[in-house]
C-alpha cells in the first residue's frame, strides 16, 4: 500500500507517501459474547469485541501502523410465544498511530483534508499521525408473530448513534490538531416473514432505510471543511424450500436506491450521485448420509461506488461450499468462502478469501 492508512478511503484525514511496498498487519483480537436468562420471559447478554493490530511496510518508509480497538454491546430481551422487544447500547473506541523511522525523510509525504486539499510535510526525522475515535449506537428490536393470519410474523429494528474522530498530526513533543470528524445517522429495518407451521416454505419481504450525515472541522483552518450526507432505501424479499427431508433451496434478491451529496468547501467542490445497487442470491444443502451433509452458496451482484474508486460499477461474484457432519450430539462444519470485486474499465480486482471451522452442540 502507498497510504500510511490501513484504509485511505474511510478517513478524511489522511497522509501518503509516494513509495511503494507492501505492510503486513498481524496482532490478536478477543471475541467475546455471554447471554444468560434472568426468567423465562427475560434475556440479557454481552458481546465484546477487542483487539490490538500491528503493521510494517516492507519498503521505505517502513511505516509502522498500531491500532488499538474496543467495541461492547449490552442488550437486554423481553420474549413470549408470540412477541418479543428488546433494547441494545453499544460502545466503541479506537486508537490508532501512524509513525515511521528515520527512513521516512526520503520520502516526499502529503497530508490531505477530504479528498482534494492537500498540504505537503517536512518529515525531517519523523511524522507521527494519532486518531482518537469514540462512539455510541443505540438500537430496538420488535418482533410479533401471527398477525392477521397464522404464520405471519412481522419484525421491526432501529438504530440511531455517533461517532467523532480527532487527528493530530506532527513530531512526539509537537503534536498539531489535523481536524476534528463527526458521523451521525440512524437506521430502519422491516420484514414480514410467512412461516406456517409445518410448512416446508418460508417467504419473507424485507424494507430498509438508512441516512447519514457527517461533517469535518480543519484544525488548521479552523472551519468548516466539508459535508456530506447520504441515504439509501432497500428492498427484497427470500424463498425457502425443503421438498425433501434431505435437500433444502433458498434464494433471494435485493435492490439499493440511494443518494449521495459531498461538499467540499475550503476548495469547492460538489459530488452528487444516485447510485442503484442489486443482487442475486441462492444455494442449498443436502444431506448426503445420516452424519454427512453439503452447502452450497452463490452471489452475483453489482455495486456503484463514490467517486474516489475512480470506477462506475463494480462486478461481485462469491461462493461458499462447506460440509457438516454430525458427531455424537455435536455438529462440526468447515466451509470456504471467496468473493471478487471487479471494476468496470480496470484490469485489477479485490479477492477475499475465508475459512470457518464451527462446532456446535
Amino acid at each position: 500500500y502507498r497510504s500510511l492508512e490501513k484504509d485511505f478511503y474511510e478517513h478524511y484525514f489522511s497522509i501518503i507517501d509516494t513509495t511503494t511496498g507492501n505492510t503486513h498487519f498481524d496482532g490478536p483480537q478477543l471475541w467475546f459474547l455471554y447471554n444468560r436468562k434472568l426468567s423465562p420471559h427475560l434475556l440479557i447478554g454481552l458481546d465484546l469485541n477487542y483487539g490490538v493490530e500491528r503493521g510494517l511496510k516492507d519498503r521505505y518508509t517502513r511505516c509502522e501502523t498500531i491500532i488499538r480497538n474496543y467495541d461492547v454491546s449490552l442488550g437486554l430481551k423481553f420474549h413470549t410465544q408470540d412477541l418479543s422487544v428488546g433494547f441494545s447500547y453499544r460502545g466503541l473506541s479506537q486508537q490508532s498511530k501512524y509513525e515511521a523511522v528515520k527512513e521516512y525523510k526520503d520520502a516526499l509525504v502529503k497530508a490531505y483534508f477530504g479528498y482534494h486539499v492537500i498540504r505537503f510535510e517536512s518529515p525531517k526525522n519523523a511524522v507521527i499521525k494519532s486518531g482518537f475515535e469514540d462512539g455510541y449506537e443505540i438500537s430496538g428490536q420488535f418482533e410479533k408473530k401471527h398477525i392477521i393470519l397464522e404464520g405471519l410474523n412481522l419484525l421491526v429494528s432501529a438504530s440511531f448513534g455517533e461517532k467523532t474522530t480527532l487527528v493530530e498530526l506532527g513530531r512526539r513533543t509537537k503534536p498539531q490538531h489535523l481536524g476534528t470528524w463527526v458521523r451521525e445517522g440512524y437506521q430502519i429495518d422491516n420484514a414480514l416473514v410467512y412461516r406456517p407451521a409445518n410448512s416446508r416454505t418460508h417467504i419473507s419481504i424485507f424494507y430498509g432505510y438508512r441516512q447519514f450525515s457527517d461533517w469535518a472541522v480543519s484544525g488548521q483552518y479552523n472551519s468548516i471543511m466539508l459535508e456530506n450526507d447520504e441515504q439509501s432505501q432497500r428492498v427484497g424479499a427470500a424463498v425457502y424450500l425443503k421438498p425433501t427431508l434431505l435437500t433444502e433451496f433458498k434464494g433471494g434478491f435485493s435492490v439499493e436506491i440511494g443518494s449521495r451529496d459531498y461538499r467540499e468547501y475550503i476548495l469547492p467542490f460538489q459530488y452528487r450521485q444516485d447510485p442503484v445497487d442489486w443482487s442475486l442470491n441462492g444455494g442449498f444443502r443436502s444431506q448426503l448420509d445420516a452424519d454427512w451433509a453439503f452447502i452450497y452458496e452463490a452471489e452475483i451482484a453489482r455495486v456503484m461506488p463514490p467517486f474516489y474508486w475512480e470506477t462506475d460499477q463494480f462486478s461481485i461474484q462469491a461462493i461458499k461450499v462447506g460440509v457438516e457432519r454430525r458427531v455424537n450430539f455435536r455438529k462440526v462444519g468447515l466451509e470456504f468462502n471467496y468473493s471478487t470485486w471487479q471494476p468496470d474499465s480496470q484490469t485489477g480486482s479485490i479477492s477475499s478469501y475465508g475459512l470457518t471451522l464451527s462446532l456446535e452442540k
